[in-house]
């Protein structure tokens, strides 16, 4: 992936906003959000405590749809600038209406501002992100996800950053969930996941120990693709200030 330009990332903030939000329709009035599988990892990433209801009214959700997808590779088209339009579109398209069960493979492409501290969001590296998701209820750490070979500007230099974070690095008390939520709409699911790691970046400015948090809604017809955001914060490497940053996300089955 060669991604050397300057964007302008519209959908950031709205991605910042709505992590492990599901359209936001989780939290309005009638819904019932159900933890389909997964809560925080215990045992040092090894398993997690399962699902569990959160009241609000309104009915329960259904199962169906879904089934077993095999993902494909990231067709991301290398611009920066179409990163930028094609994760504000996917952020924007309808979410999927009903239950989902089985595994999906999910690859598409993820972005992290690069100078998130200094308040400009005008630079971005992109990389690849690959996900697979357990619908069915009651799965142990029902979200696998990488996300690496990032690529951009940091400070105005063309750079790659070294580095893969996944949900393999996951800690005790970390978040890797699926949750359904049954709205007058249908059923609106999301897929949350903690994926760690460390990153090395050339300039020095996104070099560090990485925790990143990320959300993804499931959209269209069987959950065919999702979108969404992230949070990350890094540590840099022999102390220094926390490096907090973020970006958005899209991917396909």
């Amino acid at each position: 992936m060669n991604h050397l330009k300057v964007m302008t990332i519209a959908a950031a903030g709205v991605a910042l906003m709505t992590l492990g939000a599901c359209d936001g329709s989780s939290g309005s009035p009638g819904g019932l959000a159900t933890a389909v599988g997964g809560g925080t990892t215990s045992g040092g990433g090894g398993t997690s405590s399962g699902g569990g209801t959160t009241s609000g009214g309104g009915g329960t959700s259904t199962g169906g749809g879904g089934g077993t997808t095999s993902g494909g590779t990231p067709t991301g088209t290398g611009s920066l600038a179409a990163f930028d339009a094609k994760a504000l579109n996917y952020n924007l398209l309808v979410p999927t209406a009903t239950g989902l069960t089985g595994t999906a493979d999910y690859a598409g492409e993820i972005s992290m501002l690069t100078q998130a501290n200094a308040g400009n969001t005008a630079e971005a590296v992109v990389g690849d992100l690959n996900m697979t998701v357990n619908f069915d209820a009651g799965a142990t750490n029902p979200v696998t996800a990488t996300a690496g070979n990032f690529a951009g500007e940091v400070n105005g230099t063309a750079t790659s950053i070294g580095g893969t974070l996944s949900t393999a690095n996951a800690i005790a008390g970390d978040v890797n969930s699926v949750t359904a939520t049954s709205t007058g709409a249908g059923t609106l699911t999301s897929a949350t996941a903690t994926l760690r790691g460390t990153l090395s970046d050339p300039t020095g400015s996104l070099s560090g120990d990485a925790r990143m948090i990320l959300s993804g809604n499931l959209k269209e017809a069987g959950g065919a693709k999702m979108g969404g955001g992230h949070q990350t914060t890094i540590t840099p490497f022999g102390g220094g200030s926390t490096i907090a940053t973020g970006g958005s996300l899209w991917a396909d089955k």
